[in-house]
């Protein structure tokens, strides 16, 4: 005879309960304080807003004129040939990406034909794989207990 379990309903916190009526409560509380308070809102926000306006203004300013200063001071070969290695640096990854895609087919290990079982990612492996933009699977010999990786494209 099989018996049906009863699901345990969860018990809801007083704030996802009543959220609805909380926020109701709380407009109709800022709605009267406004009609009874003389506050000129228009012209609080507006200065507000010209304030915020204003730091945003001298903070890009600064910045741009931080740029300009340190840039300078550099070389313009300098500057190209950093740009270059940069430039040379991700198109090495991008091959070593499709190359290692294209070699990780494989369903057995490599040295005894055995079957693999997955194991846990080291985070070093996780971090080469965002590197990568990959997803690296790790796994294991049954016999030989050798490691092997599996790469695939997000």
């Amino acid at each position: 005879m099989s018996r049906k379990r009863k699901k345990k309903e969860k018990q809801k916190n007083l704030l996802d309960k009543y959220y609805f009526e909380i926020i109701v409560a709380l407009m109709i509380l800022i709605g009267l304080f406004l009609l009874i308070e003389d506050f000129e809102l228009k012209k609080f926000l507006n200065d507000i807003f010209f304030i915020i306006l204003n730091q945003f203004k001298s903070l890009f300013e600064n910045i741009i004129k931080f740029i300009s200063l340190q840039l300078s001071k550099v070389r313009l070969s300098n500057s190209l040939g950093f740009i270059i290695l940069i430039i040379t640096f991700i198109l090495i990854l991008f091959r070593l990406k499709k190359r290692l895609i294209n070699n990780s087919e494989i369903n057995n290990c490599i040295n005894c034909e055995n079957e693999i079982y997955r194991t846990k990612t080291k985070k070093f492996i996780k971090f080469f794989g965002f590197v990568l933009k990959a997803k690296i699977l790790s796994f294991k010999c049954v016999n030989c207990k050798k490691q092997i990786y599996k790469v695939k494209a997000k």
